[in-house]
């Protein structure tokens, strides 16, 4: 007979490893492997379907301070330059939003729009199709269960 699979890997806490976050009607995915360029990461988001956490919407702040500040990490926000060569830039609180060289390196967080009132099904398929494998396969099994885990139409977070 064929050996059997391997045992699954052990789910992520969201408070030790948190690489996604549904926000109101947004879903966050953090890219914890590789720090990127601003061009870089949001070219990485592009490149599933999503983009960078838009900064005139105030979800992104809350995702990007659970998923980066919270845990130490500078991560890439708003898909556009700020004052010449200077990017969005996510920091570790208290300071929060900054800005940096868009040369720089730092972490891709991609954001995406779920439907209104978005069913656990629904962000199940966003997950399934829309991100790849790189973005923390993980994590984002760890997010569905989560979901399937809660009542339909609950937040994990806001």
């Amino acid at each position: 007979p064929p050996p059997p699979p391997p045992p699954p890997p052990p789910p992520l806490t969201l408070e030790e490893d948190q690489r996604a976050a549904v926000v109101k009607e947004w879903l966050f995915v953090l890219d914890p492997t590789t720090p990127y360029t601003h061009t870089e990461a949001r070219n990485r988001c592009l490149g599933v379907g999503a983009d960078l956490p838009p900064l005139s919407v105030k979800e992104s702040t809350e995702a990007l301070k659970t998923l980066c500040g919270l845990h130490g990490k500078r991560c890439w926000f708003g898909s556009q330059p700020q004052q010449g060569s200077l990017c969005p830039l996510y920091g570790v609180p208290p300071r929060g939003g900054t800005v940096a060289s868009c040369t720089s390196k730092a972490y891709a967080v991609c954001a995406v729009k779920l439907p209104r009132q978005p069913t656990d099904k629904q962000v199940a398929a966003v997950l399934e199709q829309e991100l790849p494998e790189r973005l923390g396969q993980q994590a984002l099994q760890h997010l569905t269960q989560q979901l399937v885990q809660t009542t339909p139409g609950r937040r994990l977070l806001g």
